[in-house]
């Protein structure tokens, strides 16, 4: 974890309200009206924060960004580590985390495409990811393994040497949606073909579904969220990504669009593995 990952672990938002409370209890031996006003606004914060789908409208245009699709051709597929809980190594073990479908998608995708490589990406995610494809049933001698990635940066720049991707090839990028633009942008940066983008996962299927909230989702939506956009930001700034926002190429692959699933359960407020910078 970088020192920026640090700092927003701290102040994200979940945190932020409860650091804003403490505060305004203190001031409370010192200048008790003062200390009332904060402690009120912390209070009306947490409710905001918790109950509304602030985390939802957040990451709406980031889930939206790429549409959903099925592709008709690819010569390899890139899946993004950041969904494994835990540090189990057996394969009937795992421990999905929020962004397990991941996981999933890519084994669909294997099947569909019994032909192409796949390439895993992110620390020591990727030898336990490659046991759990033998496991669903992919030959082993597909997978290709880059377990340096601890970040997406990274994942696009070492995964571009293992994979060593023909520009005039298809290739298929499996990521969360709220991941995917700034996944996207970065691959571009690093110089992959224009990528085959399957989204999985997303938490906006319907924003004012279940409002109020329970105070949990809400919370951890909300830093997701708005960890997302920082990110899309910093990258931007330095460099990595050629917009704030990617989207798709004015004439980039295609594929079948695909029915949405179900929203898959909200995420705990930070990814694991590779995805987390």
């Amino acid at each position: 974890m970088g020192p920026l990952e640090t700092v927003y672990a701290v102040l994200k938002p979940s945190n932020a309200v409860y650091l804003l409370a403490v505060a305004g209890f203190l001031m409370l031996f010192w200048r008790r009206r003062l200390g009332m006003t904060v402690l009120a606004s912390a209070l009306v914060a947490w409710g905001a924060v918790a109950y509304l789908p602030l985390g939802r409208l957040l990451a709406e245009p980031l889930e939206t960004r790429f549409p959903r699709q099925l592709p008709d051709r690819v010569d390899g597929i890139v899946l993004l580590g950041g969904f494994l809980a835990g540090h189990e190594t057996d394969p009937y073990a795992l421990e999905l985390g929020w962004a397990g479908d991941r996981l999933l998608v890519t084994a669909m995708l294997a099947r569909r495409f019994p032909d192409v490589p796949i390439l895993m990406t992110g620390t020591e995610e990727a030898g336990r990811t490659r046991a759990a494809l033998v496991e669903l049933g992919v030959d082993p001698a597909r997978i290709l393994l880059d377990p340096r990635a601890t970040s997406t940066w990274e994942n696009a720049r070492y995964g571009y040497e293992v994979m060593q991707p023909d520009p005039a090839k298809r290739y298929a990028l499996v990521t969360s949606a709220s991941h995917m633009p700034r996944s996207i942008g970065i691959f571009r940066r690093v110089g992959w073909p224009e990528m085959v983008a399957v989204p999985t996962g997303r938490i906006t299927t319907d924003i004012w579904e279940d409002v109020p909230r329970d105070a949990g989702s809400g919370l951890s939506e909300l830093d997701w969220a708005l960890r997302e956009w920082l990110s899309l930001a910093a990258y931007r700034l330095l460099g990595r990504t050629g917009e704030l926002l990617p989207g798709p190429a004015a004439s980039g692959p295609t594929g079948s669009p695909s029915p949405s699933p179900s929203p898959s359960p909200s995420p705990p407020g930070a990814a694991s593995g590779a995805e987390s910078g």
